[in-house]
């Protein structure tokens, strides 16, 4: 009899080791993690410039150059010393617009607070001699989160031509506008009902000041004209709002 409970006892220590030992989990299970998180998409690549010689400059471009800037500095820097970076009305210093050189291109990059948080502050970029006074305005722009591009010419001061083109998925009409600016009070002077551009392409766009004749051109061709007499003379430049993501490339200013 004790010999049967002896036995007994031995088979149930044997079953309650074994049913309180660790249960081994497989090389598999060991590997999975407990939460999945997708890769976060890659950062959009920006495409090569295309070249001029496809024609995209247009006939409006073949004067004499007063000035380039291809922006092909290496790594990134400060916008150089012929340029002015000027913020259209009261800005505090923060909501300064921020402009940078970065991979051969010139950025609006948001602003100048640590953040660069974006704002909707309309900013020049300008250059050129004050005396100009008949020129063409060109210049690539390729959008990856903004919302407009355009030209100045003949700018002194608050005073200044401007031709303005939208991006297409931004809910306004008409996209494309060629306008005189004085003390910040806009004036259409021409407007066309076109598509405007689409983001994360690269796009030449152009401004002729001739007397009192006033085009501007979308990728070599006209698609707004005006004659207006206000504005004599002043220097070139790019426009943008200060919200970050837009690139600009090979700028020049020519003799019409």
């Amino acid at each position: 009899m004790s010999l049967i409970l002896a036995g007994l006892l031995s088979a149930m220590l044997i079953a309650l080791l074994v049913l309180s030992a660790p249960q081994q989990r497989s090389s598999a299970e060991e590997q999975a993690p407990i939460f999945y998180e997708p890769p976060p998409p890659p950062t959009p690549t920006v495409a090569p410039l295309p070249s001029l010689s496809v024609g995209l400059a247009g006939p409006q471009e073949s004067g004499t150059i007063l000035f380039a800037d291809s922006f092909d500095g290496a790594g990134e820097s400060s916008i150089g010393p012929a340029w002015d970076i000027v913020d259209i009305g009261v800005v505090l210093p923060e909501d300064r617009a921020a402009w940078t050189v970065r991979d051969g291109t010139l950025i609006q990059n948001g602003t100048a607070g640590p953040t660069g948080d974006p704002r909707p502050n309309e900013t020049l970029a300008v250059v050129g001699d004050p005396d100009w006074t008949d020129y063409t305005v060109s210049a690539w722009f390729y959008d990856q989160s903004n919302a407009a591009a355009g030209l100045i010419a003949r700018r002194q001061g608050t005073r200044f031509y401007r031709f303005l083109i939208i991006a297409n998925d931004y809910p306004v009409t008409p996209r494309v506008i060629l306008e005189r600016v004085v003390d910040r009070e806009a004036t259409v002077l021409a407007s066309r009902d076109m598509p405007g551009y689409d983001r994360m392409r690269w796009h030449r766009i152009s401004m002729t000041v001739s007397g009192s004749r006033i085009s501007a051109a979308i990728n070599g061709e006209i698609v707004v004209e005006a004659n207006d007499s206000t504005l004599s003379g002043g220097q070139a430049g790019l426009f943008t709002y200060a919200l970050g993501g837009m690139r600009f490339d090979d700028v020049r200013i020519t003799t019409p």
